[in-house]
């Protein structure tokens, strides 16, 4: 069976990894992309895709939040896509939902391709429906309490008398220059007199892995990673950025890569 798909993620690097991973298989075609929640109600409304990849962490809709405004009936197949497996391993592989992890494996797309199509196969019923809807807002309710209790979540740092208040999953990378460290967040770089080790124990794993001596990134603003010599790797961050991963810490980039695959690296 053809599939039809929306993807769904507000940043432009996010859609295209999905939509890179669709290119790889003839089965399914994408029918259109959007940045926001509320856009991506309207387009399933309207276009009726057979599966939506939708990404968590939107705002100010997340993807959770967002399928949980559809009705039983409007409601596809949902692929959440996250950089954060606390998601994933909490509630999202069940029967009608799937999950993918960020960056995206092409054999963990697939057997998410195989996932849906055996659920189509058995064909969406209505208690099918009603059981994913029912899955969304049980998780969308648990999302909501969790994000209550980060709302002082917040990167402080002080930079010749003057306060910034940075929301961390705006950083991209953080890493030493000389005797500081430069937080990079969108257009904006801070320079701070700190260690990098201050700075890993006020970002959170996993959301921040440090991959160097002087580098610490966002899981979740990771374009590629590539395998080099030696053990390392080559990291590429949405911004074009890169970096080639210290040696010392790439098990730490290795579970990364298990984590997005569901299984052990070749």
């Amino acid at each position: 069976m053809r599939l039809t798909a929306l993807i769904v993620d507000d940043e432009a690097a996010g859609r295209r990894a999905v939509r890179e991973a669709c290119d790889n298989f003839p089965d399914i075609e994408v029918l259109g992309e959007c940045e926001s929640g509320v856009e991506a109600i309207r387009f399933i409304r309207h276009e009726r895709p057979t599966i939506a990849f939708l990404d968590v962490q939107m705002k100010p809709l997340t993807g959770i939040e967002t399928a949980s405004q559809l009705t039983v009936e409007e409601t596809p197949l949902i692929v959440f896509v996250t950089a954060y497996d606390k998601y994933a391993v909490r509630a999202f592989e069940v029967n009608a939902v799937d999950y993918l992890l960020k960056p995206i494996d092409i054999a963990r797309f697939g057997q998410t391709l195989e996932r849906v199509q055996a659920r189509l196969n058995g064909h969406l019923t209505p208690e099918i429906r009603a059981n994913l809807q029912r899955l969304v807002l049980a998780v969308a309710r648990d999302l909501k309490k969790d994000t209550q209790t980060r709302e002082n979540d917040r990167l402080i740092i002080e930079i010749g008398g003057r306060v910034s208040i940075l929301d961390p999953t705006d950083v991209e990378y953080v890493e030493v220059e000389r005797n500081y460290v430069v937080i990079s967040a969108g257009m904006q770089r801070y320079r701070v007199r700190a260690t990098l080790a201050e700075m890993e124990k006020r970002l959170a794993l996993p959301r921040f892995i440090r991959v160097h001596r002087s580098v610490i990134i966002n899981v979740g603003k990771t374009r590629t990673i590539e395998k080099a010599f030696h053990g390392e790797y080559h990291i590429e961050m949405t911004s074009g950025r890169k970096f080639a991963s210290g040696r010392i810490y790439r098990q730490r980039v290795q579970g990364l890569l298990l984590r997005s695959r569901g299984g052990g690296e070749q």
